[in-house]
């Protein structure tokens, strides 16, 4: 399988199939991040796997269902814009925070606390990086559908003309050309 054939056989998935891949890459890379930003803190991989690998994965796995909570798996990809880079960046740092004062209240510190603040940043980068980047290949997928899209004028160029072409864009029948 081509990866044009993979990424329109993605594209064609049902919404939900999608959340689901949505989940699972998050569940296996926000673990990553958060061993990512132990590492950079502590100068070493090695130091990183050595400070309760389980705890950071936990810590990052509790990221999801605030991601949940912040709409960025209501949202198909194919639609996102910048707003996705406020919920992000808003349901990171609601994390963080949370995780940083249970630390204080409780007088645990587990994972260095500076780690925390660097994986906002690398969770940040791949939260926003990986819808976008989804949303890209999710566009290919389906100009790729085989037959030449139609070309169509848009009758008016106000908010409606302008939210026509935008939804044209992802269209796998219309092509807008002129307005």
């Amino acid at each position: 399988m081509t990866p044009i054939q993979l990424v329109r056989r993605l594209a064609l998935l049902s919404p939900r199939a999608k959340v689901r891949i949505m989940i699972g890459g998050d569940a296996l890379f926000l673990p990553l991040c958060m061993l990512a930003s132990v590492s950079f803190r502590l100068g070493s991989l090695d130091a990183a796997l050595e400070t309760a690998p389980l705890v950071q994965v936990m810590l990052a796995l509790l990221t999801l269902p605030v991601l949940g909570i912040a709409g960025l798996y209501r949202t198909v990809v194919r639609y996102i814009d910048l707003r996705v880079l406020a919920a992000s960046s808003a349901s990171l740092a609601a994390v963080v925070l949370l995780v940083f004062s249970l630390a204080l209240f409780f007088q645990v510190q587990v994972v260095p606390r500076s780690a925390l603040l660097i994986f906002w940043f690398v969770a940040f980068a791949y939260v926003v990086t990986s819808r976008f980047v989804a949303r890209a290949l999710l566009r290919r997928g389906l100009k790729h559908g085989g037959r030449p899209r139609m070309r169509t004028a848009i009758y008016g160029a106000g908010n409606a003309g302008a939210q026509l072409a935008h939804t044209m864009q992802i269209s796998t029948e219309y092509q807008a050309v002129c307005f």
